[in-house]
């Protein structure tokens, strides 16, 4: 069997959920005639918080660094 990072596995997980959420609410929303409603109505404001949480939030560093200890 091959090992396991769950810190990796974790991290993706999250980001297919989150995905999925996204893309949910943004049909829903696209449905009810006002696309990107649920998210402050505005897509670059949604493509800045996605920036700004992919670089901030502590998950992000810790997945880069397990994969640079793994790279090693």
């Amino acid at each position: 069997m091959g090992k396991h990072n769950s810190l990796r596995e974790g991290a993706t997980l999250g980001l297919v959920v989150a995905t999925s959420i996204w893309i949910w609410l943004a049909v829903v929303d696209a449905v009810a005639g006002e696309p990107f409603r649920t998210f402050g109505g505005s897509l670059i404001g949604t493509a800045i918080a996605i920036v700004i949480l992919a670089r901030r939030h502590p998950l992000a560093a810790e997945l880069r660094q397990a994969e640079e200890e793994e790279n090693e």
